[in-house]
């Protein structure tokens, strides 16, 4: 059953890109949401079609300054079910892949969940033991991110420096 049925992630895209505005503010993170490619075909104004293309990205990219400018990038879920589906209609096949390649080139990545207000950050092996067992994530297998200071309400930045920083 698929989980964001009524919800298209946008509140919390919209979260995020306000999150991600007080990082650079600060110099610490510059992650911006990637668009999908799309094709226009056709001409005049009726006549024309855009089709979406698939991505090769995740939803977000950028570098972490902090890191010396080491990228990262990661997926970001809404759903209003405490279970978040993998492989389809949740974490695609493409991207848990995407997520494998990017982290074995030298990347950061993620999934940042997020349901009923609270956010978890999901790390690759913490995605391939749960497919291991089964074929979604629960919320408390996840690392939770907590509440920061002024305009960031989930601090992701701070749980990826207790990950990722010596």
């Amino acid at each position: 059953m698929r989980t964001n049925r009524f919800n298209d992630g946008r509140p919390f895209q919209t979260l995020i890109e306000s999150i991600l505005k007080q990082y650079q503010s600060a110099g610490s993170l510059r992650v911006k949401k990637v668009e999908p490619p799309t094709r226009i075909i056709g001409g005049g104004k009726f006549a024309r079609k855009v089709i979406h293309l698939a991505n090769p990205y995740l939803d977000y990219l950028g570098c972490w300054s902090d890191r010396g400018g080491r990228m990262v990038t990661f997926e970001a879920k809404s759903t209003r079910e405490p279970r978040l589906p993998l492989w389809t209609n949740g974490v695609t096949e493409n991207q848990i892949v995407a997520l494998r390649l990017w982290e074995k080139a030298g990347a950061v990545t993620f999934v940042l969940w997020e349901h009923a207000g609270e956010v978890r950050l999901f790390r690759n092996h913490e995605i391939d033991a749960t497919l291991a067992q089964r074929r979604h994530l629960k919320l408390e297998d996840g690392i939770f991110v907590p509440a920061g200071t002024k305009w960031i309400v989930h601090d992701f930045l701070q749980v990826m420096e207790d990950l990722w920083l010596p």
